[in-house]
């Protein structure tokens, strides 16, 4: 798989993957798989940019495949959840509970960054939390803005 065909491809396409190979051995073939006309641009990153866009089948799918990334594929997953609470706020708060990634995602699991960065993301990720109004979604909202 080419970074340009992940990048291109939707999660459905994504997910259809998964189940055809199974989780784990999709994982180790989308971290072998690295083109060598760009090594700067690992797979793995490629996904971390989907997910981190909020979008719920990435992030069904990054559900799936955490449990068998390495420790950096696994925090990159974290940072990109957190990021993924500022646009898609209701989509994360559903997902909490499944996987440990989401569970953390509205701690700061971000690695070396300023403090203006973190600032702004408690910003955006609060004004994400007010625009949730689903009553089944108020625990996870509360412990969520507490944790910011």
């Amino acid at each position: 798989m080419t970074p340009n065909e992940l990048r291109n491809m939707t999660a459905a396409e994504f997910q259809h993957h998964i189940d055809e190979e199974g989780p784990q051995s999709f994982v180790y073939r989308l971290v072998k798989d690295i083109d060598p006309h760009a090594p700067e641009e690992p797979n793995y990153d490629i996904v971390l940019e989907h997910v981190a866009e909020g979008d719920n089948g990435w992030l069904h799918a990054a559900a799936e495949i955490a449990p068998y990334t390495d420790r950096a594929f696994s925090q990159g997953l974290r940072v990109a959840v957190a990021d993924a609470l500022v646009v898609n706020p209701v989509g994360v708060l559903k997902m909490i509970g499944t996987e440990d990634l989401f569970d953390d995602a509205c701690g700061y699991p971000f690695v070396h960054q300023t403090d203006t960065y973190m600032q702004r993301h408690k910003r955006e990720a609060l004004a994400a939390l007010n625009r949730v109004h689903q009553p089944a979604l108020a625990q996870h909202k509360e412990q969520c803005r507490k944790q910011l």
